[in-house]
């Protein structure tokens, strides 16, 4: 079975989706460009690859393209039914943001987070620089990190050499 970087299973049988998943998500949490085309051949590899459409939805979403946003997440919503549990929630937690369900999708990503914290994307959407944490009216949000969080330590780290970035990241 396919894995992304963090070792979590992929629900796709085609090693080039698969691929081309890991640098769209590389690209996306280090904020370099490359990821809306890395998602894009992974959905032309495997046009059912939930993963890589929810993915292309959350950036739709943060370049401001609303309707194909909340198209292409209700897409990955109806493909993720054929996927392993961790996707599912995955693809529901992304598709409650790009639906404007703050609650929805912090209380499903703390959830998430203490079974899978090496979920890498999910993580990001609470802490990233404008993550739902940061905006979520709550001041004590640091106090009350899921304990999963303050302990994901070095297994949790990518297998990628420090400092390097896939090729379609540059």
């Amino acid at each position: 079975m396919n894995r992304d970087r963090y070792d979590l299973p992929l629900t796709t049988t085609s090693d080039r989706a698969a691929a081309h998943y890991r640098d769209g998500a590389d690209c996306m949490l280090s904020a370099w460009h490359g990821a809306e085309a890395a998602f894009d051949k992974a959905i032309a590899e495997d046009p059912g690859f939930a993963l890589a459409h929810i993915g292309r939805a959350r950036l739709h979403q943060l370049n401001m393209e609303g309707a194909k946003a909340r198209a292409m997440a209700a897409q990955a919503v109806q493909l993720a039914a054929g996927a392993t549990p961790r996707e599912i929630a995955h693809v529901a937690i992304m598709a409650a943001v790009i639906e404007s369900k703050p609650k929805l999708a912090v209380s499903g990503a703390e959830a998430h987070l203490e079974e899978y914290p090496r979920d890498a994307l999910v993580l990001a959407l609470l802490l990233g620089a404008f993550g739902l944490y940061a905006f979520s009216g709550r001041a004590s949000w640091r106090r009350e990190l899921p304990h999963s969080l303050m302990t994901t330590g070095p297994a949790c780290r990518p297998a990628r050499k420090p400092g390097t970035m896939p090729n379609s990241c540059r």
